[in-house]
């Protein structure tokens, strides 16, 4: 990293640390595009409606297991009386 000028004005080295600082890339709808077109490309539509399938049933299966889990009653573990 080259040092910074101090004859540069300050609004100016601001400007460059904050350039700095931004690492993520700006994806926008072009760019998503693109990479679903790859996707599909490598993948196929079927399969990925089928992955996607399975994950959706997953979630719903989570959610119902949280929402089954009440707190049950013991079972009795003592033998009947004849």
């Amino acid at each position: 990293m080259a040092p910074v000028c101090e004859a540069r004005p300050a609004r100016i080295r601001a400007r460059e640390d904050s350039r700095k600082e931004d690492h993520l890339p700006h994806l926008g709808p072009l760019e998503l595009g693109i990479i679903l077109l790859i996707v599909i490309l490598l993948f196929g539509a079927g399969r990925i409606g089928k992955v996607a399938g399975e994950v959706g049933r997953g979630f719903r299966e989570f959610r119902k297991g949280l929402k089954d889990e009440e707190p049950t009653p013991p079972a009795d573990t003592t033998e009947p009386k004849k």
